[in-house]
């Protein structure tokens, strides 16, 4: 995708333009393997996905390491109305890892640990899901969902006038995620 102006006009605003010289943000390779099992009224799957943030165009060049996530879900089918959802994924590791916000002896790594944080708080580890189906008819269903990632902090040190300045500053992102979705899904 190419953000006209917005990436590069933010990396102008930090001096690193240089660093960020492009407007597009490449969606990252990922492998993914997953097993499912369903039987009667319950289903189980369990997935493993590996994000390749490292080699992918802007991330790369914000210093994004790659990312692997593990994936538990489950379904329960109360009758051929109602299916309850469930599901926890879980990273190791956030794509804003040491290579993202750590100082290094660029004069420019400070400024792009803060533009990560500030611009980009990845720093997600878990998400815990429910939701609900309800079938309406063969052809309508309503789906509804509740997203929860719990509270991460990330520190950094943003060192504007280079590694070692006595000027630096450590400063905190914390992020946190709740979502709701409500969707229709017309089947024909």
């Amino acid at each position: 995708m190419t953000y006209d102006y917005q990436l590069k006009d933010a990396a102008s605003d930090f001096q690193i333009t240089s660093e960020i010289n492009s407007d597009t943000l490449t969606q990252p390779d990922e492998l993914a393997l997953g097993v499912s099992r369903q039987w009667d009224s319950w289903g189980m799957s369990l997935d493993y996905r590996m994000i390749n943030w490292a080699n992918a165009t802007g991330y790369k060049e914000f210093g994004w390491d790659n990312q692997t996530v593990y994936a538990l879900g489950g379904s329960y089918k109360f009758n051929d109305v109602h299916t309850l959802r469930f599901g926890y994924n879980f990273s190791p590791n956030s794509p804003l890892g040491q290579k993202a916000i750590e100082n290094s002896t660029s004069s420019a790594r400070g400024p792009i640990n803060y533009f990560n944080l500030v611009g980009f708080p990845a720093t997600s580890k878990s998400h815990i899901s429910v939701g609900v189906t309800h079938q309406f008819s063969k052809g309508f269903s309503l789906d509804s969902a509740l997203v929860v990632s719990p509270e991460e902090s990330t520190t950094a040190l943003f060192d504007a006038d280079g590694p070692g300045s006595t000027s630096a500053m450590t400063y905190k992102t914390t992020h946190a995620e709740t979502n709701l979705t409500v969707a229709g899904r017309w089947t024909f």
